[in-house]
This record gives structure tokens, sequence and C-alpha cells, in this order.
């Protein structure tokens, strides 16, 4: 089981790095982050607990958290809840094809051209 753990460690280690590069880097108005994994527990309600540790990953949560991001967009959670949110309070969308039966349309948040911070849909 070390062996295990110590290499889940690594990746939800170089996915965060991964996920920080990309969001330092980005120059948009709108910033959507994709993810295979959940960044939330949210999307996971629904979810057998015992798998719940597999489908997600909290750590790359705080990283969207710390960069302004709109919308995330993540897979992998087929019986989980198809919306929720970050601790932080970024909308999350699990946007899984089992779970929605189909393809997902989500509404895409868009600043203001103005530079203000007010989001409109």
């Amino acid at each position: 089981h070390g062996r295990a753990f110590h290499a889940l460690a690594v990746r939800v280690r170089n996915e965060c790095e991964r996920m920080q590069r990309a969001l330092v880097s980005l120059d948009a108005q709108v910033r959507i982050a994709v993810t295979h994994f959940a960044p939330t527990l949210s999307t996971l309600l629904g979810e057998p607990t015992a798998k719940r540790w597999m489908l997600g990953n909290a750590a790359l949560g705080r990283v969207i958290d710390g960069h302004a991001v709109d919308l995330v967009l993540h897979g992998h959670a087929h019986a989980g809840c198809p919306s929720g949110t970050t601790v932080g309070g970024v909308p999350v969308r699990n946007v899984a094809l089992p779970l929605n039966r189909g393809v997902v349309i989500v509404p895409v948040p868009v600043r203001a051209p103005t530079g203000t911070d007010l989001l409109r849909t």
C-alpha cells in the first residue's frame, strides 16, 4: 500500500503544479479549468464513499481557488452530482457522460469588457 499511496501523492502534486503553471500563464477575460478529476467533494456526492479518494483531488481545488477561475469542468465521477463549488466558491460542473446521459452544454460566464468584475452569462 505504501507504494500506491506514494504514487498517488506524486500524481496529485504533479497535477497541481501543471494547473498552477497553466493558470499563472493564462491571460484571458474568462478562466475555465478543465480537469479529469473532481477538484471538490461537492460533485462526488452520490459516489460510493470508499471510491471518492480515487475520483477527486481537493488540492486542485485549492490551486483553482487561488487564481480567479470562473468555471471548472470535470468528468470521471459517473455517479456523482452534476454541479457544486470549490471551497472558495468557484462553480464546478461534473460533465461525465454517464452521469448526465448526454452532452452537457454549460453557459460560460463572460467578464464585462470594461475590466469590472461583473459577470454575465
